[in-house]
């Protein structure tokens, strides 16, 4: 997924596309198929030891594995105010 010069190939872009696409529900009703956030990981292998590939996503991305969870528990409390 990612070349041998640290660029994502065209698959990984496509698999990131598509990922956006079904990320970000906003309300329970949405559309089945949609999730409350979504993270693609992509892990070096070739690190010693293996680790999240550093650079894909890019820094700057909604998608990154970094703070999923914190997106996550934000969309469940946005959902569930009730419960609070």
């Amino acid at each position: 997924m990612i070349d041998s010069g640290g660029q994502p190939t065209a698959l990984a872009l496509r698999i990131l596309y598509l990922v956006q696409s079904v990320s970000g529900r906003a309300v329970p009703e949405a559309a089945i198929g949609c999730y409350e956030e979504a993270a693609p990981l992509v892990i070096d292998f070739k690190a010693d030891p293996p680790r999240v590939h550093p650079t894909f996503p890019k820094a700057d991305s909604e998608l990154r594995v970094e703070d999923f969870f914190d997106r996550l528990a934000a969309r469940f409390w946005q959902h569930n105010s009730m419960l609070r």
